[in-house]
């Protein structure tokens, strides 16, 4: 039993997003929570300048284009101490359901660079390099699949395969050594791992996408409730995260969709007076 125990601790699933799935152990205290997903966004044109979203957008008006930048973010509530793993699929959707006929270009897609680096001096810090997926996340983060004909996003994520703790080595050669440090999406350890201290947000992956072309009509994010590949683990409390383990231990929570954004993409003028044309000739015939 000791050995198959130890086996199923360092069990290795591969859904996309590499990441450890160990069997959890019963600990003295009680681990809960609820993970909330968010997504914002930012509309701008080719030279960077803002464009309001809350309006429709007519690409006409920009000659340099027009770009979509979207954030995906989680807030952890509970008693835990914060995102063990997650995996995460999402996109934009048009009026009627369908996911939005506009690609994500692969080079565009980023994990978001909002963790601390590791500091020499600094206790509280996190080895984060925008190549992981936060918090000093190993080898198992990833930032998604785009699809290849419509926008979607899937296993987008961050896990640990083991844990380094970050802290102070009191014996030659002395340092901070370590890369990881807990509670992704808590309030209270914003100050410590976020770059933004208190006013941050937790974020995971980002990416830019063209609105130039994209057929007018209104389109909105979701995140997509028939997933399975979507979830969310906190570590347990109980266990001291300021040493090295080969193992953390963590429990699924429930998963809520929170914020997302919507926009709407207009013709250009010359349409609009050719739409409208056509609406006049329409109702004289019809008079």
């Amino acid at each position: 039993m000791r050995l198959q125990k130890e086996a199923e601790m360092r069990a290795i699933k591969l859904v996309g997003l590499v990441t450890l799935l160990c069997a959890s152990a019963v600990l003295a205290q009680t681990t809960d929570g609820v993970a909330t997903w968010n997504s914002r966004a930012i509309v701008f044109d080719g030279d960077g300048n803002p464009i309001d979203m809350s309006q429709p957008i007519n690409p006409a008006l920009y000659p340099t284009g027009v770009w979509l930048q979207w954030t995906i973010s989680c807030v952890v509530t509970g008693n835990n101490q914060g995102l063990a793993l997650a995996m995460v699929g999402w996109g934009i959707q048009d009026a009627s359901g369908n996911w939005a006929p506009f690609v994500q270009d692969p080079a565009n897609l980023y994990l978001a660079p909002v963790y601390k680096a590791p500091g020499v001096s600094v206790n509280g810090t996190v080895a984060d390099n925008a190549t992981a997926g936060g918090l000093g996340a190993g080898p198992g983060s990833a930032k998604g699949f785009p699809a290849d004909n419509f926008f979607y996003v899937d296993q987008m994520g961050m896990g640990y395969l083991d844990w380094q703790g970050r802290r102070y080595k009191t014996t030659v050669p002395k340092g901070w050594i370590g890369n990881q440090q807990w509670g992704m999406g808590l309030d209270s350890r914003k100050a410590a791992i976020l770059r933004d201290g208190v006013d941050g947000t937790y974020d995971l992956t980002e990416g830019v996408v063209e609105l130039t072309h994209v057929p007018n009509g209104t389109y909105h994010s979701a995140f997509d409730p028939l997933d399975k590949n979507i979830k969310s683990r906190v570590l347990n409390v109980g266990q001291d995260l300021n040493q090295d383990l080969p193992a953390v231990d963590f429990i699924d929570v429930p998963i809520v969709r929170g914020d997302t954004f919507s926009f709407t993409i207009v013709p250009e003028p010359a349409t609009l007076l050719l739409l409208a044309g056509a609406g006049l000739l329409a109702r004289r015939r019809r008079a």
